[in-house]
């Protein structure tokens, strides 16, 4: 859980499962984002370990991001 602190204590965005969200320990931290809505003008990054690859999920955030930014 070490990761998901990480983003509890920041603004990052991040894919985890519906549990996560609602998990006790962050004591409801978390938001769980619709994402047919746009998302709101800001600056956006991606941030993944180099020596893991992204889950198809992730990929797919990913490529949202990067096709929204484009615009």
């Amino acid at each position: 859980m070490s990761c998901m602190s990480l983003v509890a204590e920041s603004d990052f965005l991040t894919i985890v499962a519906t549990d996560v969200v609602n998990e006790a320990l962050f004591d409801q931290q978390f938001v769980a984002l619709n994402l047919r809505e746009q998302l709101p003008f800001a600056t956006f990054g991606l941030i993944q370990r180099r020596d893991t690859k992204l889950t198809p999920a992730g990929e797919h955030l990913a490529r949202l991001f990067r096709m929204y930014c484009r615009d």
